[in-house]
């Protein structure tokens, strides 16, 4: 008799056990998918939740919050499109469990991207942008992006304004493109088309193995600034300036080192003199730097060693 309750017991004990691992592992691999829907509250994605799976047209309502937590992903298929422009969108995380966003299939890029992200209002710290069609801002909305990265996506980032910080744009078809504001300290590499277009100011900046490394705009009455290049590097693209052809006169190039590109490319002798200081120029067929302004120098192009961002290349 008392074999056989402690043999029950046994048993239960074990049942209970199993029970609990089993929810316990089911807790893990959660995931909480959206199709066609609106969210009408203030909302918040948790790890605990993660992946949330975009599956349709999710459009956060007007003057809401979507908060997402550190280690989330949001996950994006085919016809996943996430649109918080009508309210807030929030993703402050730390590089050792960032959150990411996601159009990957089976880990690997769909060519071009999948899955779009509509953001007005924005503030994103160590998040990871991979795969995507697009990351598309709207008019009249402010950004502010530290520390994140653009992987393998259609076009990165594009027609937002605001401050830009820290950001590494790599293997994308354009980086990022209609960008209004101040980078700094950001990496563009390897996008097929175009790194960077933008009104504004890039300062510590750094541009390698790029189709088209920089494009600016012609700067309108709402962005009226004009475009500053300070302490940046160009190495390896195969064109490294396209300025803007309408009023060159607005671009200011300052200690910065262009070197090994296929072309320099740009307007550069439409810019006025005092605009261009301290800048080292030369092509990738050219045995040394050449002059340009009131730039000189003889060293030859392999005996370079690509200045610290932000020193004087001089």
């Amino acid at each position: 008799m008392t074999a056989t309750t402690t043999t029950t017991a046994t048993t239960t004990t074990l049942l209970v056990l199993t029970i609990i691992s089993l929810s316990l592992v089911s807790s893990v691999f959660a995931e909480l998918r959206y199709e066609d829907t609106q969210l009408t509250k203030d909302t918040m994605w948790t790890e605990a939740e993660s992946p949330i799976i975009i599956d349709g047209h999710v459009i956060l309502s007007e003057d809401l919050f979507l908060l997402v937590d550190r280690g989330v992903e949001v996950r994006f298929t085919a016809n996943g499109i996430l649109d918080t422009s009508a309210g807030s969108l929030s993703a402050i995380t730390s590089s050792e469990d960032p959150s990411a966003f996601t159009g990957y299939v089976d880990d690997e890029p769909v060519p071009g991207g999948q899955g779009v992200l509509i953001i007005g209002k924005t503030t994103a710290l160590n998040v990871l942008f991979a795969g995507l069609k697009s990351v598309i801002g709207t008019e009249g909305t402010t950004v502010s992006f530290s520390q994140c990265q653009f992987i393998d996506n259609g076009v990165g980032l594009t027609n937002v304004e605001g401050s830009f910080d820290h950001l590494g744009f790599e293997n994308n078809v354009i980086g990022a493109d209609n960008i209004y504001g101040s980078l700094e300290y950001c990496e563009f590499s390897k996008n097929s088309k175009l790194a960077l277009g933008v009104v504004g100011k890039v300062v510590h900046s750094r541009f390698e193995s790029n189709y088209l490394a920089l494009k600016t705009y012609t700067a309108d009455s709402v962005h009226n600034a004009p475009f500053f290049l300070v302490s940046s590097v160009f190495i390896s693209n195969y064109q490294a300036l396209d300025l803007d052809e309408e009023n060159p006169g607005m671009s200011i190039l300052q200690n910065s080192f262009v070197i090994n590109n296929i072309t320099v490319g740009g307007v550069l002798d439409d810019i006025p003199a005092g605009a261009l200081g301290n800048n080292w120029w030369g092509t990738k067929d050219m045995g040394e730097i050449v002059s340009h302004f009131n730039i000189t120098s003889s060293t030859p192009v392999a005996d370079l060693v690509a200045p610290v961002l932000g020193s004087d290349p001089n």
